[in-house]
């Protein structure tokens, strides 16, 4: 028997530190997405959604460290948007346990309930930057019954350190191997040509260069996108086009896709993946110093879907992926699919 959830991914620009503002237009999008009754049943934000990332010490990031047994702004948010759409919620927040610092994402059940924490496993130079410490490690947990899920933050889809095989796939492999049949993602990727990660320029012109994409973006800002399954829904505001913001960024999306690669079917791999799993990509758009954004929050499936015509690609061309929606690179907005999983 299959289960059917609206899933919301809520694709935000947060400013470093500032909680009341974040939360503020978090709550707006809210509450364009779904005016009178409308809910969502699972809503999923971004790595540190509502405190920004690119923290430089920390001390820097002390005074939005928060803990399951001293909620702050940001836990007692998620649990009050849980109780008042009666959904589950899936927030990204940095974590102080036991006197270290994690980068953690939490879970809330419909009534506001802790139903999973997680702590980051692998690690981005950014992390250890603010002194965030390495998870145990993967886990899985019943969302529902029938519903295994499992959340890999940002860097966990990458090999280990980049030092690892390429082919150990280690956090999807995690999730083949313990039955997963949904994996959450909240992200803080990169767009593919953030200034930082630019090669043979000074930082006063990676600064040039995030100044001036943080223009295209403030050319949006204040505008939401929606993207509803079955076409416009009430209240749809299109974003203009600046520059392709509302584009995808593809080089993304395929490399998470690649990443996926034990669930995707391909002509030349002797086993055939017959099940379906669903994946819920929701990264941050916006630019912090010299770090542009990806944006490209999605919803992809593998489908189980079998052969040799159309399954020798391994990018969202092969037929065992489905991509029910994605978010633009430049979007702050909010993306819903009804999925089947």
């Amino acid at each position: 028997m299959s289960t059917r959830l609206k899933i919301a991914t809520l694709q935000l620009n947060p400013l470093i530190g500032a909680l009341e503002d974040n939360i503020a237009r978090a709550n707006s999008i809210l509450s364009l997405a779904f005016p009178g009754n409308g809910r969502p049943d699972l809503l999923v934000l971004p790595e540190m959604a509502l405190c920004g990332y690119n923290y430089s010490s920390p001390q820097h990031v002390a005074p939005v460290l928060e803990s399951l047994s001293d909620r702050g702004p940001m836990l007692k948010w998620g649990e009050e948007v849980s109780k008042k759409y009666g959904c589950f919620t899936v927030l990204g927040y940095p974590e102080l346990k036991e006197g270290k610092i994690f980068n953690s994402a939490i879970v809330f059940g419909k009534q506001g309930e802790v139903i999973h924490n997680y702590n980051k496993s692998f690690l981005y130079e950014t992390d250890e930057v603010w002194g965030c410490e390495e998870g145990k490690g993967f886990e899985a947990f019943e969302l529902i019954p029938g519903v295994r899920a499992s959340i890999g933050i940002c860097m966990d889809l990458n090999p280990y350190k980049f030092k690892a095989p390429f082919t150990d796939f280690e956090f999807s492999q995690h999730c083949f191997d313990d039955n997963v049949n949904l994996i959450l993602c909240p992200m803080n990727w990169l767009h593919a040509k953030s200034p930082s990660i630019m090669e043979g320029i000074s930082e006063d012109e990676k600064r040039v260069c995030a100044k001036t994409q943080q223009q295209e973006v403030d050319k949006i800002k204040g505008v939401y996108s929606l993207n509803a399954t079955g076409g416009p829904i009430e209240n749809y505001v299109e974003v203009p086009d600046y520059t392709n913001l509302q584009e995808p960024d593809y080089h993304n999306l395929n490399y998470w896709l690649l990443r996926f690669f034990p669930f995707m079917n391909h002509a030349f791999k002797k086993t055939t993946f017959k099940n379906r799993t669903t994946v819920v990509i929701c990264n941050r758009t916006g630019v912090e110093d010299t770090i542009t954004y990806g944006g490209t929050s999605s919803i992809v499936q593998f489908n189980g879907t079998s052969g040799l015509l159309g399954y020798n690609s391994i990018d969202l061309t092969n037929k065992s992926v489905s991509v029910l929606g994605s978010l633009g690179k430049g979007d702050e907005g909010i993306l819903i699919r009804d999925v089947n999983l």
